[in-house]
């Protein structure tokens, strides 16, 4: 309703910016507490399957994430190779360091 408002105002878009950019933050907030939730039942989840599951489900992944293009062209995406920030290639992994350093306890068995 805020971005639409745009669409007839004759005022400053100033009010509507600090508006809409206070609703990104709140937005932001409550998205990645979702995601620390999920991921954090996930490997939960995870830490109870045996080997053998384990594998079953990486050649699961494996099956899903990869293949070939109609025009014959292989792909492979099980894995990330690249990171990336929106669109953007992260050529400096040394960025990401304040956001992953303390992530081990989510991919690891105790």
């Amino acid at each position: 309703m805020l971005l639409r408002s745009l669409l007839t105002t004759t005022g400053s878009t100033d009010d509507i910016k600090s508006q809409v950019l206070a609703l990104s933050e709140i937005y932001g907030d409550l998205d990645g507490e979702n995601n620390y939730h999920y991921a954090t039942v996930i490997a939960q989840v995870f830490n109870t399957l045996t080997t053998t599951q384990k594998a079953k489900l990486a050649a699961l992944r494996k099956s899903i994430m990869s293949g070939t293009y109609s025009d014959g062209t292989s792909f492979d995406f099980s894995t990330c190779t690249t990171p990336f920030l929106y669109s953007n290639v992260i050529n400096d992994a040394g960025l990401l360091a304040p956001y992953i350093n303390n992530t081990d306890y989510l991919f690891f068995e105790p």
